[in-house]
């Protein structure tokens, strides 16, 4: 396997554990098999100048899948209840001006 074929190689199985633990909460490899992967991929990656757009080395995370197909409904924030407490604020203020 030459060198163009091993990042290809490597992308595709680094991208098939992404997906297993970002979108499916089921990691297929630990954190630190996943680490050498990237790390021989990364260096294979500066000796060819080489890189798939697709590369894990290019990217952070993993696309978002979602099955929700309408909005969440919206919740009082943290804020929204602080302002019907102006005790509350000024305290917390007073705390962090100390």
């Amino acid at each position: 396997m030459n060198q163009i074929q091993k990042i290809t190689s490597l992308v595709q199985e680094l991208n098939e554990h992404r997906h297993a633990y970002y979108n499916l909460n089921a990691p297929t490899i630990t954190d630190k098999d996943y680490d050498r992967l990237f790390d021989e991929l990364q260096k294979l990656e500066e000796e060819t100048g080489f890189i798939l757009s697709n590369s894990p080395t290019q990217t952070v995370g993993y696309y978002p899948v979602s099955n929700l197909t309408e909005p969440l409904p919206a919740k009082a924030g943290r804020f929204d209840l602080l302002l019907k407490q102006p005790e509350v604020v000024r305290a917390l203020l007073y705390a962090f001006v100390l």
